[in-house]
C-alpha cells in the first residue's frame, strides 16, 4: 500500500505550496502516529473540546440559518439555495466530523461515543436556551441530569 501525504513545503507569494510525498511502509508511518497521539493526552482533551463546540456551533448556526434557506425540485431544474449562516454551520459541522475520526482512533468506541453524545447533546440544550431563546420543561431538566450522571459514572474507575 502507498500512502500519500501532503506537506507544505514551502510559503510563495503567501501562498502555500503542497509537496506529494509517498511512503510505502504504512504501518510504520501509522505507528509513529500512533505514538505521537499517546504522548499528547493534552492534545487530545483540547481536540475533543474542539469537537463539541465544533458540532454544538455548527447544528446551532444550521438551526439558526435554516429560516432563510430556499428548496425547489422541478422535473428539470433543482434548486438549493443556502444562506451564510447555514454554510457556515455545515463548514463546522464538517470540521467537527474530521476531528471526530481522530477522536475514535484514538479511544474506545464504546466509551468515546456515549460521552461525546451525551455532552453535545446537554451542551445544544443550553445553546437552544440561550441562544435560540427556547424553553426547556421540568422532565427535560431531570434528562440533562442523567445524561450528565452517565458521563461521570463513565467516567469512574472501577475498583
Amino acid at each position: 500500500m502507498i500512502r500519500i501525504q501532503c506537506a507544505i513545503e514551502y510559503i510563495e507569494d503567501g501562498r502555500c505550496v503542497l509537496m506529494l510525498k509517498s511512503f510505502y511502509d504504512l504501518q510504520s508511518s501509522v505507528q509513529v502516529w500512533i505514538v505521537m497521539l499517546r504522548e499528547r493526552k493534552g492534545f487530545m482533551i483540547i481536540l475533543f473540546l474542539c469537537y463539541l463546540v465544533c458540532t454544538v456551533s455548527g447544528l446551532t448556526l444550521v438551526k439558526i440559518g435554516a429560516n432563510n434557506n430556499a428548496f425547489a425540485l422541478n422535473s428539470s431544474f433543482f434548486n438549493l439555495s443556502l444562506s451564510y449562516t447555514t454554510v457556515l454551520g455545515l463548514f463546522l459541522y464538517i470540521i467537527s466530523f474530521l476531528m471526530w475520526i481522530v477522536i475514535v482512533q484514538k479511544y474506545n468506541l464504546s466509551y468515546i461515543a456515549p460521552m461525546a453524545t451525551g455532552l453535545s447533546q446537554v451542551l445544544i440544550i443550553i445553546a437552544s436556551i440561550f441562544v435560540l431563546g427556547e424553553k426547556i420543561g421540568t422532565f427535560q431538566w431531570f434528562g440533562i441530569a442523567l445524561v450528565l450522571g452517565g458521563v461521570v459514572l463513565m467516567n469512574v474507575k472501577t475498583i
